[in-house]
């Protein structure tokens, strides 16, 4: 955002700086990501700016304005919760720590690999330093990238010296057909806009990990109706290029091939508490006239507001044994369940015991 925000020179850098292309092998199988732009990266990797203030250009804003923007974008994200923390004692970057990641190159092996060791680092600079286990907070996305990362990136033996409790919060573990509607009509917060963003959404590894899967969802099930072709879209779809649609193929080939060990039962031998917003009306199918336009007709069920619970109960089968809890949070949705009074409670709850805590 910047003086002109909805100029067209704005959205044509927006589109520049989002673009990542794909590098192939010689069977033409996506195999990882390139032509990306390196000095765009998350702000304050380590510290908590970059999660507690999601939009810093909203700053330059009066505080009414702010406010209302945020009880539309939620763009203060963590920012109720950090301000707790700080209030008892805890600093960033020494005992408090927020790890946001590129949501464009997650499906590119050397990147994941790198934000996971960060991950480990991180955790173990924190345990080292106070001789506290550590307690780790995941919202959406992030809650895939945890469990991805305690399945193949460190050994049961690391997990049980660092990792005190986990809190996955409205973790999409099923996808959601809001990542399709994205993807199919390059729908963004401005609308009149979302030819010239479809395609860097398309090539997007956070909305790509987002879309239903089969843990979830029917095989068989209708998500997408298309009427200039008179076809549904489903999940068995995907691995079939329907369309000249590059996210199903990375999907197909990034992500797909990782989702059995992504899912493989995790017996937890530490408290985790899993939290979710299910009681809202969230998108379960919609229509379309034809690809690159926007839905027209669509049909609900229990959710977040954007991941249906169907998708958010998939937790309780990833994360199992006896010190598991399952908490719903009724009057929230998806993004502002992080800034409840009911989950900074229990957040602080259970970080007022620490050694961090001055």
């Amino acid at each position: 955002m910047n003086i002109t925000p909805f100029a067209r020179d704005s959205v044509t850098q927006w589109t520049h700086d989002m673009n990542v292309d794909v590098v192939r092998n010689v069977n033409n199988t996506i195999i990882g990501l390139t032509n990306y732009d390196p000095l765009i990266e998350p702000y304050d990797v380590g510290g908590i700016k970059g999660i507690i203030n999601i939009v810093p250009e909203f700053d330059l804003l009066g505080e009414v304005y702010q406010d209302i923007l945020h009880n539309h974008f939620h763009f203060r994200y963590f920012e109720p919760l950090c301000s707790e923390l700080l209030n008892i004692g805890y600093e960033p970057k020494e005992s408090l720590f927020g790890l946001p990641y590129d949501p464009r190159l997650l499906l590119d092996k050397q990147y994941r690999i790198t934000f996971f060791q960060l991950l480990q680092d991180t955790i173990e600079r924190g345990v080292d330093k106070y001789s506290e286990k550590a307690i780790v907070v995941t919202h959406s996305l992030g809650g895939v990238l945890l469990k991805w990362f305690l399945t193949t990136h460190v050994s049961r033996h690391w997990i049980s010296r660092n990792m005190g409790k986990l809190y996955i919060v409205n973790a999409p573990f099923g996808g959601t057909t809001m990542a399709l509607r994205v993807i199919l009509s390059g729908e963004y917060y401005v609308p009149m806009f979302h030819q010239q963003f479809k395609e860097p959404l398309q090539r997007m590894s956070g909305i790509i990990m987002c879309l239903p899967n089969a843990y979830a969802y029917g095989p068989d099930e209708d998500l997408v109706r298309i009427d200039d072709t008179q076809t549904s879209l489903r999940i068995q779809d995907f691995h079939a290029i329907h369309s000249d649609n590059i996210a199903f193929e990375m999907w197909r080939d990034l992500y797909h091939p990782h989702l059995k060990t992504i899912m493989k039962p995790f017996d937890v031998d530490m408290p985790c508490e899993i939290l979710t917003s299910g009681n809202n009306e969230t998108m379960n199918h919609f229509k379309i006239r034809k690809e690159g336009e926007l839905p027209y007709a669509c049909k609900y069920e229990p959710g977040d507001g954007q991941v249906p619970r169907r998708s958010l109960d998939v937790a309780q089968q990833l994360f199992i044994g006896p010190r598991c809890t399952f908490t719903d949070i009724h009057l929230s949705n998806h993004i502002d369940i992080v800034s409840h009074p009911l989950f900074i409670q229990k957040i602080l709850k259970e970080a007022s015991t620490g050694a961090c805590v001055r």
